[in-house]
């Protein structure tokens, strides 16, 4: 027993030199290695409004939490969200079982995609539908209402999860190919990302018919006056490690160049799909 003891003791002690770096005569430190923040400045001229905003950008890092704002933030010089006035939390947990047994508390893409786009709690898996399957409205088809321009860009498949939530309406997330179906016949002004494998010819040629052009390649030459699909990967975007073309900033911009023509104002929602892979 009392060698058993000495054994433990002397393992432990290791481990705290180890940590603390004592057995390699390093100093002992808690800095993490990082740039100086950027110091961001607001134009104030540009954050006046005379009622509502004109247009709305809702970006949205999928599975980012404040675990990884928290690490961003001391490991990044330029973080934007530094130059916020105003930052709140909110919760996007399912809306599936009884809480007194059952209650999920852990979220997926679908059914917090459908929280974000909608207002309304619902089940994992649910895309653009409630806790009964019924479809729910959108903000992207609020804004069509309004006569605004609509888009969407995601780094995974358009008909992933998160972009799916804004635009259509299925019992669960897996159907990519019945979402992009759905696609196909809606007045989105802009589709932009991966997911080629769940747009078959056929299906293309009908968005064509409806007055959308179709892109591969990023540098492809733009009709102005058409609905604009472009999915640059058969499934989705390659990793920016990996080289990613084109960039999610790339996009954002194409989708925004197009979009701001319209009068009326726009909604579009961007998408940083794959930080949550990245999680995983």
């Amino acid at each position: 027993m009392k060698n058993c003891i000495k054994i433990l003791t002397i393992i432990q002690a290791f481990s705290c030199y180890n940590i603390y770096g004592v057995a390699l005569n390093e100093k002992k430190t808690n800095i993490i290695p990082a740039t100086p923040h950027v110091n961001y400045t607001l134009d104030q001229q540009n954050t006046i409004y005379d009622g509502l905003p004109k247009s709305i950008i809702f970006i949205i890092a999928d599975g980012t939490g404040i675990g990884q704002y928290s690490l961003s933030y001391y490991a990044n010089g330029e973080f934007a969200p530094a130059r916020f006035e105003h930052i709140g939390l909110v919760a996007t947990h399912p809306n599936d079982g009884k809480c007194s047994s059952s209650c999920k508390r852990v979220t997926d893409s679908a059914a917090s995609g459908t929280a974000l786009s909608s207002g309304t709690k619902t089940y994992n898996g649910a895309i653009g539908v409630d806790s009964d399957t019924l479809s729910v409205k959108t903000m992207l088809e609020w804004a069509e209402e309004k006569n605004m321009a609509t888009g969407l860009v995601a780094t995974s498949t358009v008909t992933h999860a998160t972009p799916a939530s804004f635009a259509a309406h299925v019992d669960y997330r897996k159907k990519e190919w019945q979402i992009a179906e759905q696609f196909a016949q809606t007045n989105i002004d802009v589709i932009l990302g991966g997911g080629k494998t769940f747009w078959p010819d056929e299906l293309i040629a009908e968005y064509e018919k409806r007055g959308g052009q179709f892109i591969e390649k990023f540098d492809a030459k733009l009709n102005p006056e058409k609905r604009l699909l472009g999915l640059f990967a058969d499934g989705s975007l390659p990793t920016v490690h990996e080289g990613r073309d084109p960039s999610t900033a790339q996009m954002a911009r194409m989708a925004l160049e197009k979009l701001e023509q319209n009068p009326n104002g726009f909604f579009v929602m961007i998408e940083e799909s794959q930080v949550d892979w990245g999680g995983h």
